[in-house]
């Protein structure tokens, strides 16, 4: 990986983990306060969509870059990832559900349901950090 590839690489990183650290503050408080509150409810919807994005951006450009490969699909890249050995393949199945979150999220294929983005929000703290502590190894 030459330091421009490694410095974009971090670069998501850093975005992954800002974006997680707001998605913490937000699901520290409580589902009841969150449903409660919606601008809590917009910004944890906001940052799920850029964490996502940041992983998926990262994921493409290892992909793209090691491999030659380049995924169609948000979830796919997430497949990819672990197909390849990037990630662990449980992870990559793990993660794929949050491509669709964001989906809903930015494309508003259906009412954005809170509760749902809360659930998505706790699997983001439970999964993403091993993304990334996996990411940024490489």
């Amino acid at each position: 990986m030459t330091a421009l590839q490694r410095a974009i690489l971090d670069r998501k990183i850093e975005f992954m983990r800002n974006s997680l650290t707001e998605i913490e503050r937000i699901v520290s408080e409580g589902q009841e306060k969150y449903l409660s509150d919606r601008i809590s409810q917009c910004v944890l919807e906001r940052q799920i969509e850029r964490l996502v994005e940041a992983a998926v951006d990262a994921g493409a450009h290892i992909l793209k870059q090691t491999y030659k490969i380049s995924p169609s699909t948000y979830r796919g890249t997430f497949i990819e990832l672990g197909q390849q050995g990037v990630i662990d393949p449980q992870l990559a199945q793990d993660l794929a559900p949050a491509a669709g979150l964001r989906n809903v999220i930015t494309h508003l294929y259906d009412e954005v349901d809170p509760k749902r983005v809360f659930q998505g929000a706790q699997n983001a703290i439970r999964f993403f950090p091993l993304f990334i502590q996996t990411i940024a190894k490489m």
